[in-house]
């Protein structure tokens, strides 16, 4: 086949150019009136300087699927100045259940880092683990602090909906929510997207910035 032939269409293909739509559809309007990047790391530096530009750097900033560490590093970073500090929570041992619908995901334990823990900067706390067995600890630790900043990248739904369940209650006004696969794949309505609807009425957050498949929110009120 020629470089110059278009792509076969399977259903496959099909599949995700109706996610595209879709998701389109569902936030065209929402996307209006936010920050649009065309890079993740663009959403994340937004959503980091959002954060402390409203809370300081004194409230609770946190990673949930830290995997090699880019996007926890980039946080500490953006903190460091302020003096805040960032924890990152991953089993490092890959994806806790099937990524169903997402070409680039796959099957449990992909992504896997055999236990081993990326370097990070030296105002980064990483907590080894699935979520459901060390947020609960680490929540009961902090006191009543708020959270600043959520950052979301777990990739499926369960870990999603178990942790939007257990910082609910420290969610304010000005909490900046990140999810990194919100939207834009054949499978987003049954995993991200649905933790999220499920966790939060509609009424309590807005839209603030959106990239291919992230997508950041922030608190309009307490819950």
């Amino acid at each position: 086949m020629s470089d110059d032939q278009p792509e076969r269409m399977t259903p496959l293909t099909l599949l995700q150019e109706h996610a595209v739509r879709d998701s389109f559809e569902t936030f065209r309007e929402a996307m209006t009136g936010a920050m649009l990047f065309p890079r993740k790391a663009g959403l994340r530096k937004y959503c980091a300087k959002q954060a402390l530009a409203t809370h300081g750097a004194r409230r609770l900033y946190a990673e949930f699927g830290v995997w090699r560490g880019h996007g926890v590093n980039l946080f500490a970073r953006m903190l460091e100045p302020e003096g805040g500090h960032v924890t990152g929570f991953d089993s490092f041992e890959g994806l806790e259940e099937d990524w169903t619908g997402h070409s680039r995901g796959g099957e449990a334990g992909r992504y896997n880092l055999d236990g081993v823990l990326p370097e990070v900067r030296s105002n980064v706390t990483l907590v080894k683990g699935w979520v459901q067995d060390t947020v609960p600890g680490w929540l009961v630790q902090q006191g009543e602090t708020p959270f600043a900043l959520a950052h979301f990248d777990m990739d499926t739904y369960t870990p999603t909906a178990f942790v939007l369940a257990q910082i609910r209650p420290r969610l304010v006004a000005g909490s900046v929510l990140l999810f990194d696969e919100l939207y834009g794949y054949p499978g987003w309505r049954h995993h991200e997207y649905k933790a999220l609807r499920e966790a939060l009425p509609e009424d309590s957050y807005r839209f603030v910035g959106f990239s291919e498949q992230a997508v950041a929110i922030e608190m309009t009120r307490a819950l």
